[in-house]
């Protein structure tokens, strides 16, 4: 329905000003709108299909009522997100073939970015009056898309920009594949949580670290990746160790850096070699697991989040390595 706006440009605009307008939010109405990237990543998913966001909404109520049923509130904060996650990765890829082989959508390995959005709502609602994070949501998210309209609208026809320069370039040339994506992303989301259980550290994201353990495959990727892991993760702890910046304002620095490392490079390595794909094709999801690894990097440093990062991300490597296997084999 959306297939013009539905490039990398867009969704990561989206994803931007999402983040911008869910922070503003929480500083004048005191209450995180599910959290500062669900605006945005709700956006992109009634962008790549309404059916497809409002299912989202719907099966985030559904967890919500679930956890609540059969579920008692745990000493560690981060517990019930776990839960929250396993069951939203287990339930939304299921509705997401479905509504590929139903034509409502077109499955693509970015469509795991919005895997765990249900969740994420639901466990804004155990921390936050319901009502007030569902308005939220709805006010950030009508903002986002309205304003990503108005861009998108103001530079094609006054300004005549091209707002899908990076996915034709890559169109032919997309090699990351996620086979068993629940076998992959469901295993290094247990051992995190089992980690976090021992230690009290979340390390990676929940499920990132798949991501991150497909882009380590290739020569290119790996570098580009751990380089721009590197590079925000400085420049956000250099900036927040002489400025006022943390938390929720150090999670909105990462991502915006992030965002722009990534584009980046991309735009960067066009203009010198176009046979060249820096991230293996993916957009939004390389974006999301570049914040949450830097993020968790910088939050758990003292904890030694990265050595647990590290651990799954090896775990991760080993599982992706696996499954392309079984994958070639039958």
């Amino acid at each position: 329905m959306f297939e013009t706006i539905n490039t990398s440009e867009i969704t990561r605009l989206a994803l931007l000003i999402g983040a911008y307008s869910a922070l503003h939010y929480k500083k004048t109405e005191g209450v995180i709108p599910g959290g500062i990237i669900v605006p945005g990543l709700l956006v992109v998913s009634l962008i790549l299909s309404p059916m497809w966001g409002i299912s989202l909404i719907g099966l985030a109520f559904v967890l919500y009522a679930f956890y609540q049923c059969y579920f008692k509130q745990s000493s560690k904060p981060r517990t019930p997100m776990y839960i929250l996650a396993m069951i939203s990765l287990f339930s939304v890829y299921p509705i997401a073939i479905l509504y590929d082989s139903l034509g409502w959508m077109e499955l693509s390995q970015d469509s795991l970015t919005g895997s765990l959005l249900p969740a994420i709502i639901a466990f804004s609602w155990l921390k936050q009056k319901r009502l007030k994070v569902l308005q939220g949501i709805g006010i950030t998210t009508l903002f986002t898309g309205g304003i990503v309209a108005t861009i998108y609208w103001l530079g094609w026809s006054w300004l005549d920009l091209d707002f899908n320069i990076v996915h034709p370039a890559y169109a032919d040339q997309l090699d990351i594949e996620f086979n068993y994506p629940m076998f992959q992303f469901g295993i290094v989301l247990l051992l995190g949580y089992w980690i976090y259980q021992k230690s009290s550290v979340r390390s990676g994201g929940y499920i990132v670290l798949s991501a991150a353990a497909a882009l380590l495959m290739e020569p290119l990727s790996a570098v580009a990746f751990l380089l721009g892991c590197l590079l925000v993760g400085t420049l956000s702890w250099f900036i927040s160790r002489y400025s006022l910046i943390i938390g929720l304002n150090r999670y909105s620095l990462v991502l915006f850096m992030s965002v722009v490392y990534v584009w980046g490079v991309e735009l960067l390595v066009l203009l010198v070699n176009p046979t060249l794909v820096p991230f293996r094709g993916l957009n939004l999801l390389v974006v999301i697991a570049m914040i949450s690894l830097v993020n968790d990097a910088l939050l758990y440093w003292k904890q030694g989040g990265v050595k647990y990062m590290t651990l799954i991300g090896l775990v991760a490597i080993v599982i992706h390595v696996l499954a392309n296997k079984i994958a070639f084999l039958f």
